[in-house]
């Protein structure tokens, strides 16, 4: 757990549900869907927790992506799980090349460790 919070986390995963969309931003499908934009000069869009997360990672930058792939025991099947992306294939990486070996000695014995 301590190693979690010390993991610099990418930015992306922090996003909202909905969003106000202006009258002017909206599309004539939207203001038919939502017929008192007219007073309220515009609507609240909701998401879904997977529309959500895309939305946040389309807007993010390469760099903050690629945070992820240093989260403490990150699994692309886990993460695509959660948030129906797949991050590795999007970023062109693979789960293997996100480790490299590290050396680690506990007790006196010598492991070697997979480290992002």
């Amino acid at each position: 757990m301590e190693e979690f919070r010390k993991w610099d986390k990418p930015k992306f995963l922090y996003f909202q549900l909905d969003t106000w969309i202006d009258a002017e931003d909206m599309t004539d499908q939207e203001k038919e869907n939502n017929p008192s934009w007219k007073t309220t000069k515009g609507y609240l869009k909701t998401y879904t927790y997977k529309e959500a997360f895309r939305k946040s990672w389309d807007e993010a930058s390469i760099e903050d992506r690629k945070k992820m792939l240093k989260c403490p025991n990150w699994n692309n099947e886990i993460f695509k799980e959660i948030s129906g992306i797949d991050a590795e294939k999007e970023l062109g990486i693979t789960s293997a090349s996100c480790y490299k070996p590290t050396e680690i000695v506990i007790n006196g014995i010598t492991y070697i460790r997979k480290e992002k």
